[in-house]
């Protein structure tokens, strides 16, 4: 292939492609805190970014004026919009501008319809205000909160082909889903007075005249969008001035203090969800990282318990405000009237012989359980993820009315309720005073159903109680050759039980009663300097341990390595992961057999970015992008500078253009230059050859 030819093809995919970031707010509203507007800073945004086409996007708002403003400012096509909250979700919407006033009265509508964080348009009223939606250039939140439900997307099927998602990550996996919708990135970025914008995403289109009806045709065809102009979805910018990373593993390397961490840290105050590792986190040095380190076991320990124990939790919180003594009491004192009443019941006077004088209270019904069912019908009716199976079997408009009729007859019962209470306060008056005027002793009013109730549950506690003392294992693990294990066995004492609650307060007097757990509750409930609502950790001791390959404790070394693969296997619920120089904490082994082959795993689901200038990361890691930190005097200034390329590539090129060796960087940030690197390899052949 010529030179000529490939110089022209370069030429045409950069005259073709078009970046733009379709949702930039420039004025707050109730669903943000406030911010002031600055046009300069949307301005350099713009012209830093080298934009397009944006879109003014704010929420349930559209300000004419501004836009107009806006428009004649900035150098590239900007899109009338607006952020519209609908049915749970969020929608952004365009116009052409072409009939501005009219788009403008239309947003004034939805301004009307949401004015709190909780005020919603359905698809109805949003076709009702804009009419013909097809004019317009649709995308709602897709893998990005609030995200469409699928009711929705349906209700709004053929005006809708892209949707929006959060980061680079999700960008990746929804272009891979063919049925799924045309992923975009764009910024959702404030343009703030006095505030340095760091955040750079957008999307790249093939389109070669910029309008709405040309971009919502790119938008349509996945082949059609990228993550940025020269390197399709592999790379994407990550710093205003157009410093790449990839999308899979990239290796930060440069020599002492030449902004390795710092280009790291820059990073992590650009992108959004970073589980970010920094240097010597990880690694134990002394015994305040012993301390640390247990600090951390005692937190995933309390995670843990709080999981294993949630469930006695609540029983706890149902048991402990029954009172047995005095339900005791009561049951004495019923007992004690009754028999008072049969032997003074041959002298009942005019009062005692009144109908009210001993007339029983109306009981009102638990209603709970109904609340329980009303909510249970509620949720088969919204779950969307289940909808077809549900609607396979339950017609949704019978379980609408199920619902509508439990609803009734809860209402029912409530005003029934307000009637019993009525009733009740009035006898109970009558009844006192008859009580007064009467010789004959009345018998006490006693719930017998309810104190037989909170028996049981007495009962009931104490068994489940001991079960959670019981010795044995609620959890086990594996995490590349360790053993997670969590253990629960009865606290050995008073001390124990302080030590591991972290209490001020000391509890030997309520351990006395450790083995009756009823009375131990109720001990704890007594103490004022203990709180109720941490009673459920007081029963059982929970025991975390790791356990390395040969079923032993973890010694110091394993231990940071067991927190780096931890950290790392967090990282998964992130969008992205940044790692500054795991060679601190670990040896060369480690770092081959067990570090190496994690970071490359998760870099196929995510960008990671790990600093480096030890050869087995940076070589060994085989990564699929390089960037190459160092420093320079120009003008007697220190200047940092990155220079970036793939593996491959013979030469990494700064943004300003200028270049470095690759196989030069490579030799002297991880081998200490060439003639170390060959006098080295002479040495272990010397060796192997002994």
């Amino acid at each position: 292939m010529s030179s000529h030819f490939v110089s022209a093809a370069v030429n045409f995919w950069e005259k073709v492609l078009k970046k733009i970031d379709l949702h930039i707010h420039t004025i707050p509203t109730s669903r943000e805190s406030h911010f002031e507007f600055d046009l300069s800073k949307l301005k350099d945004y713009v012209e830093k970014n080298e934009l397009d086409a944006i879109g003014i996007t704010n929420h349930d708002a559209f300000d004419k004026e501004q836009f107009e403003e806006i428009r004649n400012t900035v150098k590239c096509l900007v899109l009338p919009g607006i952020e519209i909250c609908l049915e749970s979700s969020h929608l952004l919407l365009f116009d052409s501008g072409e009939s501005l006033q009219e788009f403008s009265n239309k947003c004034g509508e939805v301004s009307k319809l949401i004015h709190g964080l909780d005020d919603q348009i359905s698809v109805e009223q949003l076709i009702q205000i804009f009419g013909d939606l097809s004019q317009y250039l649709l995308i709602p939140h897709y893998d990005k909160s609030p995200k469409i439900q699928e009711p929705t997307l349906k209700k709004l099927k053929g005006h809708i082909t892209a949707g929006e998602v959060s980061s680079q990550k999700k960008f990746k996996y929804v272009l891979k889903e063919e049925n799924g919708l045309v992923p975009v990135l764009f910024s959702d970025c404030r343009i703030k007075k006095d505030v340095e914008l760091l955040t750079v995403r957008y999307t790249c289109i093939d389109c070669g005249e910029l309008s709405l009806a040309f971009i919502k045709s790119c938008l349509m065809d996945r082949q059609k969008v990228s993550l940025s102009k020269e390197n399709g979805n592999k790379l994407f910018p990550i710093f205003p001035d157009g410093q790449m990373i990839s999308t899979g593993l990239n290796v930060i390397m440069g020599e002492r203090a030449s902004g390795k961490s710092v280009t790291l840290t820059k990073m992590s105050k650009c992108l959004s969800n970073v589980k970010y590792i920094e240097q010597f986190n990880l690694v134990q040095l002394n015994s305040n990282d012993e301390k640390a380190f247990n600090q951390y076991l005692s937190k995933v320990n309390s995670l843990v318990s709080d999981k294993y124990l949630k469930e006695f939790k609540s029983v706890i919180n149902d048991v402990i405000t029954i009172d047995a003594l005095a339900n005791e009491k009561e049951i004495e004192s019923y007992l004690s009237s009754l028999k008072k009443y049969a032997v003074e019941s041959e002298k009942e006077d005019a009062y005692a012989k009144a109908t009210l004088f001993s007339e029983r209270m109306y009981q009102p019904k638990n209603l709970e359980e109904l609340k329980e069912l009303i909510q249970s019908v509620r949720n088969i009716i919204e779950n969307t993820d289940y909808k077809e199976i549900v609607e396979k079997h339950l017609e949704k408009p019978n379980l609408k009315a199920l619902a509508v009729e439990l609803i009734e007859l809860l209402w029912a019962y409530k005003i029934n309720e307000k009637k019993m209470k009525f009733v009740n306060d009035l006898v109970k008056e009558i009844k006192e005073k008859l009580h007064f005027k009467s010789a004959v002793t009345p018998v006490k009013d006693v719930d017998l159903f309810r104190i037989k109730i909170e028996e049981e549950k007495v009962r009931r506690f104490e068994e489940i109680a001991s079960l959670v003392q019981k010795e044995g294992v609620i959890m086990g693990e594996n995490l590349q050759g360790y053993r997670i294990i969590a253990r629960k066995r009865k606290y050995s004492g008073p001390g124990e039980i302080r030590t591991s609650n972290n209490l001020q307060a000391a509890v030997s007097e309520e351990f006395r009663d450790y083995d009756s757990p009823f009375e131990y509750l109720k001990a704890i409930e007594r103490n004022e300097s203990l709180m109720d609502s941490d009673a459920y950790k007081m029963f059982a001791k929970i025991e975390f341990q790791i356990l390395n390959k040969d079923g032993k404790e973890v010694s110091g070394g394993e231990r940071s390595e067991f927190r780096l693969l931890m950290a790392i296997s967090e990282a998964k619920t992130f969008d992205y992961l940044l790692i500054d120089e795991p060679e601190s904490s670990f040896d060369n082994i480690i770092l081959r057999t067990n570090v190496n082959q994690i970071l490359k795993h998760l870099s196929e689901e995510m960008p990671v970015v790990l600093v480096t200038h030890n050869n087995t990361v940076g070589a060994s890691i085989k990564p699929n992008y390089i960037i190459y930190a160092h420093k320079e005097k120009i003008d007697g200034k220190n200047i940092y500078k990155l220079y970036s390329g793939y593996p491959t590539d013979k030469l990494l090129v700064a943004t300003d253009g200028s270049k470095k060796e690759n196989f030069e960087v490579v030799l002297n940030c991880l081998e200490s230059g060439e003639e170390a690197y060959e006098e080295r390899g002479r040495g272990y052949a010397t060796l192997k050859n002994r």
